[in-house]
């Protein structure tokens, strides 16, 4: 009974355990041993609690071996967690490894010990759905309280990025922080209409306060987008203790009507949401039980706010303009104006919410997004790898050659001084890479090694060596020119994505020659690449190539 129970009795390979899991390298062994010694007791008090509700209680076993089936966590010998996460954008496997504190590493035992450990301390106590679902409920919210004081550390870089632990509900950590509380149905069938997100990292765009929060937890619970698992649909948005927020979500943000109880100020706001914004009529009951109605705009006041009593009479007039309250302003809400918003900022870089939805359609990609996401990608390699790559993106490139590359007359062309030091410095660099947006209408990429120059271009031009010619010109040196066989795109809008990629190739083969690297990649990829940055911009950092399917 007890090898049915825990796989580990039964099999054996090189030494290697994995508590309720599978079996890996002998490298994870020591997390079974750390079990079975330092908390032998415990460890030998939870199996006999398991024998004995098995012995009275015929059901116990299925809702055991069904809701405790596996989760993957481990150090290896550097002391780093090591995990494989399954990205469901990308249906890639990627492996993380991120150092965390000793202190932190026991609390997450001690919080899987209580996975193991769950309604089973009095045996008479009977073990059901309902109270196993409430205990896990629990351990949720305790391991988003962990991964929130471990980011409070004031390094960002600890993430916990891909515990996943298996339930009959499966819990999913994606690299932003977010906890996933998944309903299985069967198999690897999931239900995405009622799940919860545990947000502990960060403030979510979707949170209706647009200010700072010192809160530990928000909780989603409703439907989820199946590929960005972005809220999306008819849910509720809490912090416990500070507010509940109804309403329904689109790509993440509110949309609709919108109900908004704020628990502190005791206030219940009702009223129309656009993008995450107040926007549009609203009624907010008071404390002193009155009602204000007015108009938001992009959740700004705008306007005159009249506050009543419930029987009706007036009591207050305000006029406000821009969330200033101003002597008199005489305002008509726009039924037509879309509101709009900052959603994230990366070093100089802002992304609204319109270049954030136009993602998922098969639309250009925006230059700003394209600078946004390999910001991030440079800086990440900078932390993980040896590579000497300098990138200038699409904006510093526009400043060396201007938005017509193609028609400028290469000798006339100077180089800012700005600028002027990494190009005479050109051999202490691996590669110096260029994005360029060519003449304002296409994406592709340049890139510098061992004096030569290189075209990489989704969609090959005559103008390419015109290009070529203009790069090269502000080189101190005379050049090599080569255009390099890349993927061709297979429409007139992805040029932005295939940049992207080919870059990265450059960051992942730092040290391989240009001409040597395999540029090839399935139309599927790009898809999943144009989806890949809506994770990143919703703050889901999984931002390391990835492998093709």
């Amino acid at each position: 009974m007890l090898s049915n129970l825990f796989p580990f009795y039964k099999d054996k390979k090189e030494n290697s355990y994995m508590l309720f899991g599978k079996q890996n390298n002998k490298e994870h062994a020591d997390m079974f041993t750390t079990f079975r010694t330092q908390l032998k007791p415990q460890f030998r008090s939870i199996i006999n609690h398991f024998l004995n509700k098995l012995q009275l209680k015929q059901n116990a076993q299925q809702i055991i071996k069904h809701n405790l089936s596996s989760f993957y966590i481990w150090k290896n010998p550097k002391q780093e967690v090591e995990v494989f996460y399954i990205d469901e954008s990308l249906t890639s496997e990627i492996k993380y490894k991120n150092q965390i504190s000793d202190q932190t590493y026991k609390e997450f035992y001690e919080i899987l010990l209580n996975l193991s450990n769950l309604n089973i301390f009095d045996v008479q106590q009977e073990i059901t759905a309902d109270n196993f679902f409430k205990e896990v409920d629990q351990l949720y919210h305790n391991i988003a309280i962990v991964i929130q004081k471990e980011q409070k550390k004031g390094n960002k870089d600890q993430q916990f990025t891909a515990l996943r632990i298996l339930t009959r509900n499966t819990l999913i950590l994606r690299p932003s922080g977010d906890l996933i509380k998944l309903p299985k149905i069967s198999n690897d069938i999931y239900n995405f209409n009622h799940t919860k997100i545990y947000i502990s990292t960060r403030i979510p765009f979707c949170n209706p306060i647009q200010c700072e929060s010192d809160q530990t937890v928000f909780r989603y619970t409703g439907s989820i987008d199946q590929q960005t698992f972005l809220p999306d649909g008819q849910a509720i948005l809490e912090c416990e203790g500070v507010f509940q927020f109804k309403c329904k979500f689109i790509d993440g943000l509110a949309t609709g009507k919108g109900y908004l109880d704020l628990k502190i100020q005791k206030q219940k706001f009702e009223g129309n949401f656009q993008n995450g914004l107040k926007h549009g009529e609203s009624i907010t009951t008071n404390p002193n039980q009155t009602i204000t109605i007015g108009y938001y705009q992009n959740n700004m006041k705008q306007g005159l706010f009249i506050t009543k009593k419930q029987n009706g009479s007036q009591i207050q007039e305000i006029y406000y303009k821009n969330d200033q309250i101003v002597k008199k302003y005489d305002y008509k809400f726009d039924e037509n104006m879309i509101s709009s918003r900052y959603l994230v900022n990366h070093k100089d870089i802002s992304i609204n919410n319109h270049f954030f939805s136009g993602l998922t359609e098969e639309k250009w990609v925006n230059q700003l997004l394209v600078d946004y996401y390999l910001s991030i990608l440079s800086d990440y390699y900078k932390n993980v790898s040896k590579a000497q790559i300098y990138l200038f993106n699409t904006a510093q490139s526009q400043d060396l050659f201007t938005s017509q590359i193609s028609l400028q007359d290469h000798k006339s062309l100077k180089i800012q001084q700005k600028y002027e030091q990494i190009i005479n410095e050109y051999q202490k660099y691996n590669k110096i890479v260029f994005i360029l947006n060519a003449d304002q209408v296409h994406f592709l990429v340049v890139v510098y090694q061992n004096k030569s120059l290189f075209m990489l271009n989704s969609y090959a031009t005559q103008n390419d060596l015109k290009i070529l010619f203009a790069v090269a010109s502000i080189f101190p040196i005379q050049l090599n020119l080569q255009q390099i066989q890349v993927e061709q795109q297979q429409n007139t809008y992805d040029c932005s994505l295939y940049s992207i990629y080919n870059v990265m190739l450059q960051y992942k083969y730092y040290n391989v020659d240009v001409d040597k690297i395999d540029y090839r990649v399935s139309f599927k990829y790009i898809k999943k690449l144009r989806l890949h940055l809506k994770n990143i911009i919703s703050n889901d950092y999984a931002h390391i190539i990835l492998h093709q399917d």
